[in-house]
C-alpha cells in the first residue's frame, strides 16, 4: 500500500506502481470475473509495463517487471483469489 500512496520521482516508478496495482487489486478481488479482468488487463496491456530499454536501469527494471508478471501469471494458477470464500475450510491434508 505503501508504494501506491508514493508519488511518481522516476520513470520506472509508473510500471512498477501499475503491477503493484495490479497484484494489490487481484488480492483484493471478491469474483472471478474481477481477477479475469485484471489479468487481461495484466495480457493485454504489457506496453504500460515496459520502458524504453534506453539504459541499463531501465532494462533492469523491465527484466524484474518480466519476471514479476510471470509470477502473477503463476499465482493466477494456484485459484485462491476471486472467491470469495473465506470459511471454505482448507484440505486436511495441508
Amino acid at each position: 500500500m505503501r508504494l501506491l500512496a508514493a508519488p511518481l520521482l522516476l520513470p520506472a516508478d509508473r510500471p512498477l506502481k501499475l503491477a503493484a496495482y495490479v497484484l494489490q487489486a487481484t488480492l483484493g478481488a471478491e469474483r472471478p470475473e474481477e481477477v479475469a479482468h485484471l489479468h487481461r488487463v495484466a495480457r493485454e496491456k504489457t506496453s504500460f509495463f515496459r520502458l524504453q530499454p534506453s539504459s541499463a536501469a531501465n532494462r533492469r527494471v523491465n527484466r524484474m517487471l518480466v519476471r514479476g508478471l510471470r509470477l502473477y501469471e503463476d499465482f493466477l494458477t494456484l485459484d485462491l483469489v476471486g472467491h470469495g470464500d473465506e470459511d471454505a475450510e482448507l484440505s486436511p491434508s495441508l
